[in-house]
């Protein structure tokens, strides 16, 4: 899941790139390709199975959750104009800084109790 460091440094991103279909659904092609092979996976299984009805029942499902998010995304692109409009930038860049500073603090930190122990040791 999406943090809001990382929907606010797309934005950003967006902001000089604007974004298109196939950018965004590309954008993650690991989930893209796990979803794909799933199809295939199961429907591949459940013909095997001499189960051809419910291998094509299981393969339109998983079909139609790519069209829709694939819809989602053209929705997503054709309002990308309009919000590109009325966000507001300085506050974006101002809050993603903050959350990047706040990711590189958590990191460098060493853990709660990491110092004592390395003394006990």
């Amino acid at each position: 899941m999406k943090t809001e460091h990382d929907i606010l440094r797309n934005w950003s991103e967006y902001r000089t790139h604007p974004p298109n279909t196939t950018r965004i659904l590309f954008r993650d092609g690991r989930t893209l390709a796990v979803r794909c092979v799933l199809i295939l996976l199961i429907a591949w299984a459940l013909t095997r199975a001499h189960l051809i009805s419910v291998a094509m029942l299981a393969a339109g499902m998983l079909g139609g959750s790519l069209l829709r998010d694939l819809q989602w995304i053209r929705k997503a692109v054709q309002m990308w104009p309009i919000l590109l409009k009325y966000l507001d930038w300085s506050k974006i860049e101002t809050e993603s800084k903050r959350l990047s500073n706040q990711a590189s603090h958590a990191t460098s930190e060493p853990a709660p109790g990491a110092a004592s122990s390395a003394r006990e040791g």
